[in-house]
């Protein structure tokens, strides 16, 4: 799908990231049937802003305007990459945005 783009995002995204995160991993743990909720649904805004200081944090948008996905990521030892909190708002699912978030971490 194309109007989609990706940058590293900041404080001001936060409110996003958080809304994303949480509406994708619902998601999940409904499909997944999990009798407890996963750490994604609990975090914080001050959790996000840690990991905005610590981690490669990027967001995804279609048409530059609607916040519709996010992804965390690491580098360890190794030169290896670790991916965290990797979410695409579920009516944006098969968007192509997974993809793009993917790409621009590999990218870096």
């Amino acid at each position: 799908m194309q109007n989609l783009t990706v940058r590293k995002a900041g404080p001001d995204d936060i409110p996003d990231i958080l809304r994303i995160t949480r509406s994708a991993f619902e998601q999940y743990r409904v499909l997944l049937g999990l009798p407890a909720p996963p750490a994604a649904l609990t975090e914080t805004e001050e959790d996000i802003a840690r990991d905005l200081a610590s981690k490669d944090v990027r967001i995804g948008f279609f048409n530059g305007l609607v916040a519709i996905g996010c992804v965390r990521c690491e580098t360890l030892p190794g030169n290896v990459a670790y991916i965290s909190r990797f979410s695409v708002s579920p009516n944006w699912q098969s968007s192509g945005m997974g993809r793009a978030l993917l790409e621009a971490v590999e990218q870096d």
